[in-house]
């Protein structure tokens, strides 16, 4: 297509490009549903207790889905990312409370599958399952608000390339941590952070690792 004298051609948009427009749009979601969930009920949301609700409930069923950015910078593939659905099912482990104060909490166990997109270099599917999973709920505060952290180990198929990871098959060490707004005893949102590593154990060489960074959004029923 031609283009006339004094206009340059349309820029190429890049991943960095992608990085400028969405965190700041997903920052400013975040803070609007904060403020939205701190005011929607009397008393700052104190008329109900997520601590009774986890305690009493002998499953979670959850969803997360998100974006996520490589802070490796491999001088093969400086810039991987992957956008991500995970459903989970967390199953109470704990029926009272451990530890003391603020640290006190709930444990659950949790299995959690996730299915994504390598946005960048290529496009391809991912998928695959933490199996060995913990979230610890913290339970101080005894409101609608219950801050979480999460643990898990799995294997995941992650077709990056061969010239990142030697094989398709790796294993995956997560954390991360979050906040759940409980709307009713039934239903809560979620926002949390999440680090990821990925790596194939020197299986297959080269095992250079992934080590990625979500932010992510979902809803549990209890």
């Amino acid at each position: 297509m031609p283009y006339r004298i004094g206009l340059s051609p349309p820029r190429k948009l890049g991943p960095g490009d992608f990085k400028r427009r969405w965190i700041p749009a997903f920052a400013g979601m975040t803070v609007m549903l904060t403020i939205f969930l701190f005011f929607s009920s009397p008393a700052f949301a104190a008329d109900l207790d997520s601590a009774n609700i986890i305690e009493n409930s002998p499953y979670e069923i959850g969803f997360l889905t998100g974006y996520g950015w490589a802070m490796d910078h491999h001088s093969v593939q400086p810039c991987i990312e992957h956008a991500v659905f995970m459903p989970s099912i967390s199953i109470l482990l704990t029926k009272k409370e451990l530890g003391a104060s603020f640290f006190r909490g709930l444990v659950q166990y949790q299995a959690e599958p996730v299915v994504g997109v390598i946005t960048h270099p290529n496009g391809k599917v991912e998928a695959g399952l933490s199996f060995a999973g913990f979230k610890y709920n913290f339970t101080a505060l005894h409101s609608r608000w219950s801050p979480y952290s999460t643990f898990g180990f799995g294997a995941i198929y992650e077709p990056i390339g061969h010239n990142v990871q030697g094989s398709d098959f790796n294993f995956i060490i997560q954390t991360g941590f979050g906040v759940q707004y409980f709307i009713d005893e039934k239903h809560a949102v979620n926002i949390q952070y999440r680090y990821r590593h990925i790596s194939n154990a020197h299986i297959k060489d080269p095992n250079r690792s992934i080590n990625s960074s979500f932010l992510l959004v979902g809803f549990s029923f209890f």
